[in-house]
């Protein structure tokens, strides 16, 4: 996992990044470990089991959200980014790897907020 996610993710929940910073993307999802393991699903190897979907829209929508439950109350989840997942206008979904980071660690540092 990159060492930028979390702070990608602390930019979009805190507001000071939005999706549209990132490109022309229709969303953006970060895969984000649950405080405590899913209690519907018991099989240890169930992605529900372990994690939760922050979706975040270029529209300023923002979900969280259990996998197994997308409908569902938003899980407590911790801050621990396991995953992040850029959605494009096409439908389609792009797992973000330590690759990306060369194009999104300026786009971050240039937005995120001086103490």
């Amino acid at each position: 996992m990159g060492v930028i996610f979390p702070v990608l993710y602390e930019g979009l929940r805190a507001g000071w990044l939005g999706v549209d910073d990132l490109g022309p993307l229709a969303g953006v999802q970060v895969w984000v470990r649950l405080a405590q393991p899913c209690e519907v699903h018991t099989d240890p190897s169930a992605p529900c089991r372990s994690y939760a979907v922050h979706e975040f829209g270029c529209d300023g929508s923002d979900q969280l959200y259990r996998l197994c439950d997308p409908d569902g109350p938003a899980p407590p989840v911790t801050s621990d980014v396991a995953a992040v997942r850029v959605l494009w206008a096409d439908g389609h979904a792009e797992h973000l790897g330590p690759e990306q980071e060369r194009y999104l660690h300026p786009v971050v540092a240039r937005l995120q907020p001086r103490s």
